[in-house]
Parts: C-alpha cells; structure tokens; sequence
C-alpha cells in the first residue's frame, strides 16, 4: 500500500494571516501553486487558494466592490448584486480603452485597493482538510474528491508534516506507483 508519506511534498510554502492578499497572490503565482496552508507560528490555521482570493474580492465587505458596475436603480437582492459583483470585476477591466495593467496599478483602482488593505485571514478556509502521513494515497485521493479540493494537508499530531495536490497524485499515477 502506498502512503501519503511517499509522495507528498515536505517542504511547503507556508502564509501568515496577516500576509496582504497581493502578497499572497503574488507568492502563490510566483511559486506556481494554487494554494498553501496559513500558520501561525507552528499552528495551521487554514488554507488559502488563488480561488479564495478571487472568491473574496468578488463579494468583499466594501460597497464600492459590492456595487461595482451597477447604478443605484439596478441594484435587486443581495444574491442579484453578488452575481453582478463578480461579473463586474473582469467586464470593468475591459469597460474603457485603458490598459488593464495600468488600471490595476492605479491606486484608487477599488480591486488593487483590496488586495492591499485585506489580509488572509478574511479570505482563508478555515477548515483545513487533513490526513495522517501513514493513510494510504487512496484515501486522500478520495478525501479531495469528497471535499471537491486540490490539496491536503498532510498532519501528524497536528504538526505540518507536508502536503499532498492533484499534483502528487497524478505523478505517482504516471511513474506506476498507483495501480
């Protein structure tokens, strides 16, 4: 039987709460991942993707977001304007003849200003899904499956011991190692 301990990745890229989501958006890419548990100090106390972060800025606290794209008179339900919220943020990219790389470093720019004045912690999974690293890969394959998620955190005690994505599981797939 083969273990989470045999393929999971042991060195993990770590955030804190307090990290700006720009700087977490910019470590995730940077390092090509699409998430990484958030700890502080030794204690893990969730997960953040690129996904929480879209999912965040698309229905964040701050009015101007949240009405973003719409006049006072379009403005339905709160579920109405969710959706044209995060419809919003892509088509008012491309609303003018502006550069979109401009318009994001423009600092009144209302989504630049929540990447920098928003931090993890308002945008993090709680609930960090975890297995032992002595489960077999079938079990934590099927953990992600259940849990519709693309990583696991691999705990032994409550200590990050590693992490297991689709990633390491298509590789132990490819090298025969599943089977």
């Amino acid at each position: 039987m083969l273990k989470v301990s045999d393929i999971m990745t042991r060195t993990v890229l770590t955030v804190e709460p307090e990290t700006t989501l720009r700087d977490a958006a910019e470590l995730l890419s940077a390092k090509h991942i699409g998430g990484a548990p958030v700890c502080r100090g030794n204690k893990v106390v969730g997960v953040i993707s690129l996904g929480d972060i879209v999912d965040f800025t698309t229905s964040a606290p701050d009015e101007a977001v949240a009405d973003a794209g719409t006049s006072p008179t379009d403005r339905g339900d709160a579920s109405e304007r969710q959706d044209r919220a995060a419809a919003s943020f892509y088509m008012d990219l491309a609303d003018d003849d502006a550069d979109v790389d401009d318009r994001m470093r423009d600092p009144e720019f209302v989504e630049r200003r929540l990447y920098d004045e928003h931090v993890v912690e308002e945008a993090m999974s709680r609930d960090p899904i975890g297995v032992a690293p002595n489960d077999s890969v079938v079990t934590a394959a099927d953990v992600m499956r259940r849990r519709g998620v693309h990583r696991v955190l691999v705990l032994d005690g409550g200590k990050l011991e590693g992490i297991v994505s689709t990633m390491d599981l298509a590789r132990a797939l490819a090298d025969r190692a599943i089977g």
